[in-house]
């Protein structure tokens, strides 16, 4: 069975336990219409119809329920079999933004593979939207990810982040670490992340909301890369306090809206629940909800809010 196949039983199921298309539209982050006529091939491939529509709602044939039952049975066996497969030498597949190894992963990694060194961590990188689909299709074991999530992954709490400007450190705005009201930006040149990334998408969202048009010269999925043009003078750079800036001379401050709410959004180590958690995986999650529950003891990590 190829991975459209395994795709298609795996929302197959989603829709089962919500018992509704919209509402497993909403948890996977697909458009209702596809996951309409995905289910439509899934039904012709098998020759039987799998859903009864009435004015009673969506409900399983006898088909759907047998089949039902067996596709949460062949999800749960692939699981395994990867399982057995990664092990001795158990392979993690961690889903993460380009910027997160380097940026907020590293200091824990370093602590946790000495303590592992069996266990090889294999990155896959993409953007948010990217995550979310690749972590619903199997592609990885974990993933960081911002809420909202999908009601099929369970997730830990990592940290709050914060969207921030840094500054050419001649700019005008640079001369205070209050936080920076999006209106300041209306006119300056930006450097941004690209609609991919959940802080570029949230500091347009703010933007429109607004009535702002951003003028943007430039954009580039590496923060450094955003940040080195910022400290040539190029523009401001907006991305996520994740972001690792130590190297680069730049003053930053955070964004907020007009009426002074920070931009913020919240990150989570997820995985489907469906999928096997192995005791090294397992050993992974808790170790990282450890290391960021140490970081924020240590001092705050999200914005301070305008007077």
């Amino acid at each position: 069975m190829d991975a459209f196949d395994l795709r298609s039983l795996s929302r197959f199921v989603t829709i089962a336990e919500h018992k509704s298309f919209r509402s497993a539209a909403k948890a996977l982050f697909v458009a209702q219409p596809t996951l309409s006529k995905q289910m439509a091939r899934l039904e012709a491939n098998l020759g039987v119809q799998l859903f009864d529509r009435g004015r009673w709602g969506l409900r399983l044939t006898h088909q759907g329920e047998l089949l039902l039952v067996r596709a949460r049975r062949l999800l749960d066996d692939v699981n395994s079999l990867q399982e057995i497969v990664d092990s001795p030498g158990e392979v993690l597949r961690i889903g993460a933004a380009a910027n997160a190894t380097g940026s907020f992963l590293a200091a824990f990694l370093g602590q946790w593979l000495t303590h592992n060194r069996d266990v090889q961590i294999r990155f896959v990188e993409d953007g948010a939207a990217g995550l979310r689909e690749r972590l619903l299709n199997r592609e990885c074991d974990l993933a960081i990810l911002a809420a909202p999530l999908p009601t099929v992954f369970d997730r830990r709490f990592l940290r709050d982040v914060a969207v921030l400007a840094a500054l050419p450190k001649d700019h005008p705005l640079a001369g205070t670490d209050e936080p920076l009201r999006v209106s300041e930006l209306a006119h300056e040149p930006l450097l941004l992340k690209g609609e991919p990334f959940i802080a570029t998408e949230l500091f347009n969202a703010l933007c429109r909301q607004h009535n702002i048009e951003p003028e943007v010269v430039c954009e580039s999925s590496v923060g450094q890369t955003l940040a080195a043009l910022a400290e040539n003078g190029l523009g401001i750079a907006v991305m996520a306090d994740t972001v690792d800036l130590r190297q680069f001379d730049l003053p930053k401050r955070y964004i907020c809206s007009d009426d002074g709410q920070p931009l913020t959004f919240t990150l989570f180590a997820a995985w489907h629940k469906q999928h096997y958690v192995s005791p090294r995986m397992q050993s992974f999650i808790d170790g990282l909800e450890a290391h960021f529950t140490g970081a924020r003891a240590e001092g705050p990590m999200t914005p301070p809010t305008t007077s």
